[in-house]
């Protein structure tokens, strides 16, 4: 897994309904008058809601990448566990999850300590160019793909498993959106961004057209309704900020949550997206966890860890996530 502690303003997508843009239209510059909170936001570096700087908290995101595996508990731990938030509630993460060496007992372990889990594909290929060149089926294979096999193997409801990243940062541009909106996924957390840096865009939804820069092509430029945008900055410590009694490390999910609904600083402890939510407890431990072995075509081994009774009679993979 590729452990990143950073300050993430990551384009994030959200798939919404909308009355005034239909999905797949040429995008137009924002309309700041149909453009409104919760479902809509212009890509830009207001402050959501007209807030002033004062009572905005500070938002970091932590995320990490790639497979989800056992040993690097302890390194979780250390960013994670031995912190709380300014409301005592523990820290934030989101896991986006590929699968092959995922272990699915941490999966469904990190879960019911309330970290997020997103999709990061199946197969995480490792070719830009076929990411970019994938259609519309090709992303679902691997992206739904993914949430399908965290619901199967980590017991995770399938409305909890709302966002995604691309592997590389490499999107197909509005074939991957297209994808996400044909799919009810909420957020994306891949495209990157050099030009705003200070100040920041914050989450945006690409109703309209952005005005961020394209850093890795192609980027969408089509409307697609609700579609939240993020972008990623520096790495930080986390002894420097987290006690700080203004700093909030969350998840991607809750970013966009208090986006779509600004709330000042002096209210925050209400804000009832950030409180602790209780998640019942992981089926089983990682000694009690299941070991499923498969032999594949090639004659390479792979091995998933998953608290189910039964293993798959065949090793999950695209175009068969449920392993049948």
């Amino acid at each position: 897994m590729r452990c990143a502690v950073s300050l993430l303003l990551l384009l994030s997508l959200l798939s919404l309904s909308h009355g005034y843009r239909e999905p797949g239209e040429e995008a137009d510059w924002c309309d700041y008058e149909q453009c409104k909170l919760p479902d809509c936001r212009c890509s830009d570096t207001d402050i959501p809601g007209g807030l002033p700087v004062h009572q905005i908290p500070q938002i970091v995101m932590v995320s990490f990448d790639d497979a989800v595996q056992d040993r690097w508990k302890a390194d979780v731990g250390n960013v994670l566990s031995d912190h709380k938030n300014p409301n005592g509630c523990p820290l934030g993460a989101t896991f986006f999850a590929s699968h092959e060496y995922t272990s699915y007992q941490t999966v469904e372990e990190y879960y019911s300590k309330g970290y997020e889990i997103a999709s990061h594909s199946i197969s995480h290929t490792p070719y830009q160019d076929w990411w970019k060149n994938a259609n519309e089926t090709q992303w679902h294979d691997e992206i739904i793909g993914m949430q399908t096999i965290i619901h199967e193997f980590a017991n995770i409801p399938t409305d909890d498993i709302q966002g995604m990243r691309a592997p590389l940062l490499q999107t197909a541009g509005d074939t991957t959106y297209k994808m996400m909106t044909n799919n009810n996924l909420k957020y994306d957390s891949t495209m990157p961004t050099r030009r705003f840096t200070d100040p920041p865009l914050w989450p945006y939804t690409l109703d309209y057209k952005e005005s961020k820069d394209c850093q890795i092509e192609p980027c969408p430029v089509e409307s697609w309704p609700g579609a939240w945008i993020n972008v990623a900055g520096l790495t930080l410590f986390m002894k420097e900020i987290v006690d700080k009694d203004d700093v909030w490390i969350i998840n991607v999910g809750q970013a966009i949550e208090w986006i779509q609904k600004p709330t000042k600083l002096s209210s925050i402890f209400n804000f009832a997206p950030w409180s602790c939510e209780a998640k019942p407890p992981a089926r089983c431990t990682q000694a009690q966890a299941k070991w499923c072995r498969y032999v594949l075509d090639d004659g390479q081994e792979r091995y998933m860890q998953t608290c189910n009774e039964k293993c798959p009679p065949n090793y999950p993979w695209v175009g068969n996530p449920k392993g049948e």
